[in-house]
């Protein structure tokens, strides 16, 4: 029985997906053959594919990615050294995938002596992995760690001052650009909110105690609050300067030990009793209901970080573009709802029609943002999807040349992007084959062999500029005079 045709619609999309992120790796991998983690991608993609196409009944594929995945286990295991010839292999891999995927079902002679013939290269193109060099040690100190790179965390407190609303600013907003910055919790803080009779609304009670794990210094976040506060005012403390993994987020002991509300015999007294932590410690009086709660929240973001940090896999489901459309025209229709709703609230002078139109309002526009951001993605994929065009061509024609990239995460329409894609491809091909010279020319000009190309993109007002650039010859004039 034949498998459903719309798992089988669904494996050639995630397929696809795949083998444009193996294309990177592999390019990657044979600039840096000692990569682990390349290496492991490469594996992961040929282990899914070959899973998949099982499923679904891609035989072909799945036979094939199976006899591949066998050699990359060998590199892995380092039986087994991956060389240039092995990423020609690996390259031409990926592209007969991709045939496969639309013509599975026939028997083409052709297309199965090129199987073959990739599968026989690959098991006998394998240099035997050679014995890692044994650096001297002597007077070397051995670290027992690396250094993370990952996020820092921080704690301040944000206390506006009471006026805050008679200035035009709305604290709210620091607290949403914040969330730009990295992963963020917040605790309110309400003990200074008065009696209802002795309330002025004009008048700011609340405080905020923030956790935020980001790569950003306490300068960058401090900005956030210029308008509001000093850096001095929010005192922002480093808490961690690592990524929480599973395993190592702090305990709540850990945490009021840390803040000073409990000692270390404290903790150990707590530790012995059948009660949870938290209830032994309020009993005694050694830390408050409130300090408890900040305590939970602050191990509570650790927990969002490490889960942040522990998923693996990014969940994405395809959309057409026009029900894209349809659901930006739909919010559209509700901002407007929105602000005929507040309208309507200010004329009846209602309170509680105005508290359900301000939070309505605030909805609308995380709504607004969420879809006007649902087309947007970033050029870096179509950007690094031009490598191999670069490498392959630059063999072709005896050149040495590399792609360098820059402003990878600025995001455009996608349709916008796809549109640009031949257009880039064909000035890129001409700056290989026109501009940058071979290496021997290159040399007696006194430059490097290997020529370079510099794709980037930046946002400039209200648009985007994209510059493809060269260290070539430049435009030939004569030649082009004489074209003419």
């Amino acid at each position: 029985m034949k498998p459903n045709d719309k798992l089988k619609a669904a494996f050639i999309d995630e397929a696809e997906e795949l083998l444009a992120s193996l294309e990177g790796y592999i390019l990657d991998l044979e600039n840096n053959p000692g990569d682990s983690e390349n290496l492991n991608a490469v594996f992961r993609v040929m282990h899914t594919i070959k899973g998949s196409a099982g499923m679904v009944g891609f035989n072909k594929i799945n036979q094939f990615t199976h006899k591949v995945e066998d050699v990359f286990d060998q590199i892995r295991k380092g039986k087994i050294s991956f060389t240039s010839e092995m990423a020609n292999l690996a390259l031409e891999t990926g592209d007969v995938i991709s045939i496969l995927l639309r013509t599975d079902e026939e028997d083409d002679p052709e297309l199965n002596d090129r199987i073959n013939k990739i599968l026989e290269l690959l098991a006998s193109s394998g240099e035997p992995a050679a014995a890692p060099e044994k650096k001297p040690t002597e007077g070397l100190p051995t670290p027992e760690f690396e250094k993370d790179t990952g996020d820092k965390t921080y704690c301040f407190q944000f206390h506006p001052e009471p006026d805050i609303f008679l200035r035009g600013i709305n604290p709210i907003k620091f607290l949403d650009d914040l969330n730009q910055l990295g992963l963020v919790t917040v605790v309110s803080h309400m003990d200074k909110i008065p009696p209802l009779s002795k309330m002025d609304e004009s008048k700011c009670y609340l405080g905020w105690e923030i956790y935020i794990s980001t790569s950003e210094e306490p300068e960058e976040i401090a900005k956030v609050f210029k308008f509001a506060a000093t850096a001095e005012d929010l005192d922002i403390k480093l808490l961690a300067d690592t990524h929480f993994t599973e395993g190592q987020v702090k305990k709540l002991g850990e945490i009021l030990e840390e803040r000073g509300l409990i000692s270390k015999v404290d903790l150990e007294i707590a530790l012995k009793s059948q009660k949870r932590i938290g209830e032994v410690l309020i009993e005694e009086n050694k830390v408050s209901k409130e300090e408890l709660e900040a305590a939970l929240k602050e191990q509570e973001h650790y927990k969002k970080v490490s889960d942040q940090k522990n998923k693996m896999i990014t969940n994405s489901i395809r959309v057409s573009t026009d029900k894209l459309d349809k659901f930006v025209n739909l919010v559209g229709e509700l901002v407007t709802l929105s602000a005929r709703l507040d309208q309507l609230s200010k004329d009846l002078e209602n309170m509680e029609v105005q508290t359900v139109s301000e939070n309505l309002q605030r909805l609308m526009e995380d709504l607004r943002d969420s879809a006007m951001g649902i087309r947007m993605v970033p050029i870096g994929e179509t950007f690094n999807g031009f490598r191999r065009l670069v490498r392959d061509l630059s063999n072709d024609l005896n050149k040495q040349v590399k792609l360098d990239t820059y402003g990878n995460e600025t995001e455009l329409d996608k349709t916008v992007i796809d549109r640009l894609h031949d257009p880039l491809m064909h000035i890129i091909r001409n700056s290989i084959d026109h501009g940058i010279e071979l290496p021997d020319v290159r040399t007696k000009a006194g430059k490097d062999p290997c020529g370079t190309i510099l794709l980037s993109a930046k946002h400039s007002g209200g648009n985007v500029i994209i510059s493809i650039e060269d260290d070539g010859a430049g435009l030939n004039k004569d030649k082009i005079r004489k074209k003419a």
